[in-house]
């Protein structure tokens, strides 16, 4: 939820090269411009009696604490012929509430932004019906830490109904994609930090000395040159007659 009324919102669109969309081995053209451009949002009206108390608020210098998400994200490369790869964060959060780990090979990032590091194209074979039956599950092997805690608390997260499993209780439903997809194109490791389902303001605190560690293992290598990291943390938008402060 943003307020406008009290924070002005300004978007910012960037135009990538044609040649991230456009097949190189065919012939077409690679000019396009982009029109009409719409912005659609859903907005809650608040009571008059409510504003009205945010403008008194206002108006006796006091603050409108509103909560929000927020993001961040990190990008890190993954040197050539490694298999495994440590990735550590520095990024305080008061609430840390979930991070998303994906991969991608640079010289394809449209086609491959949410690419298995692990070839799993052997592990599959045709049933009699024709059916593509998984034969051997060779997932990466993915494990998460925040000091002396780790997720998930037992074992890496090294299957791909493991990784499903987790990306399940991520999101608030479940995602339409075949196994075959999210073992390809269509994968992401996905960690809930939060203590209590569904309830942002459990979520673990990363202000401490402790880094965010991310161990990740049984890549193939070359695959994947990249790794993504996204931080979803839970944070306070602060509204003063003066300006907007965003407190992490």
């Amino acid at each position: 939820m943003i307020p406008l009324r009290y924070a002005p919102l300004e978007l910012e669109l960037t135009l990538e090269p044609a040649s991230d969309y456009v097949h190189q081995t065919r012939i077409g053209s690679t000019q396009y411009t982009v029109s009409d451009v719409q912005v659609m949002y859903d907005a809650s009206v608040l009571d008059e009696s409510v504003q009205e108390s945010f403008y008194k608020a206002l108006l006796s210098n006091r603050v409108l604490n509103i909560p929000c998400q927020q993001f961040h994200q990190v990008v890190m490369s993954i040197p050539p012929g490694q298999t495994s790869f440590t990735a550590n964060v520095v990024r305080s959060f008061s609430r840390l509430s979930k991070v998303w780990i994906t991969f991608r090979n640079e010289a394809s990032p449209r086609v491959n932004s949410f690419l298995c590091p692990t070839d799993s194209s052997t592990g599959f074979e045709n049933d009699d019906d024709g059916v593509p039956t998984m034969m051997q599950d060779d997932a990466p092997s993915i494990r998460l830490s925040c000091g002396a805690k780790y997720w998930p608390d037992f074992q890496p997260v090294s299957t791909y109904q493991e990784h499903f499993h987790m990306l399940m209780k991520a999101l608030p439903f479940t995602p339409r994609i075949e196994r075959t997809e999210f073992c390809g194109n269509l994968f992401v490791s996905a960690f809930d930090l939060q203590r209590t389902p569904g309830d942002p303001t459990s979520a673990i605190s990363t202000r401490s000395s402790d880094q965010l560690r991310i161990e990740v293992k049984n890549m193939t290598p070359n695959l994947a040159t990249e790794i993504w990291i996204t931080l979803w943390a839970f944070g306070v938008c602060a509204v003063r007659e003066s300006g907007i402060t965003l407190l992490d």
